[in-house]
């Protein structure tokens, strides 16, 4: 592979790959590594298949898996703070507030709810995308998917101490 489209791809899906990447870890350090990671393999890979994003995510998941796999089974995932807030800005606090909540919503899922909702909702992965990067079917991801947005809304009513 050329430097040229090597440099177009990085350019093109780091963002989107980075900020997969921070939801599932929650640590910006960790993410920026599997992130360099997942662009090394690619880089030293070539050009491997028609569909670089569904390559490179389904890369990403597995160099973050490998990593899991590692350390122990709790991992400690840093919060971000919210910015400090100018009196009068309660719309601006209570936005934050939610931020937590449902990030803490979603550190509370097992890894195969919180990813599917994350390539889902957040980086805008289509099903058939979703299905290359996890390597199951289009229905397995559809009934995870379903399953996961259940058990977020359990999780986040529970954390948020409101009634159904």
């Amino acid at each position: 592979m050329n430097d040229k489209k090597f440099e177009k791809t990085v350019i093109t899906y780091k963002d989107q790959l980075y900020n997969y990447l921070f939801w599932m870890t929650g640590n910006r350090t960790e993410a920026e590594d599997v992130l360099q990671e997942t662009f090394l393999r690619y880089y030293k890979y070539g050009d491997p298949v028609e569909n670089p994003k569904a390559w490179l995510f389904k890369v990403a998941r597995n160099v973050y898996l490998k990593r899991q796999r590692k350390r122990s089974r709790e991992v400690s995932l840093e919060l971000v703070e919210a910015n400090p807030v100018l009196p009068g800005m309660q719309v601006a606090l209570e936005r934050e507030e939610l931020i937590r909540k449902v990030r803490e919503g979603l550190r509370r899922l097992k890894d195969h709810h919180r990813e599917v909702i994350i390539l889902r909702y957040m980086e805008g992965l289509s099903y058939e995308e979703m299905a290359a990067v996890l390597g199951e079917n289009v229905g397995t991801i559809k009934s995870r998917l379903n399953r996961a947005k259940e058990k977020l809304r359990e999780k986040l009513i529970l954390y948020m101490g409101v009634e159904k």
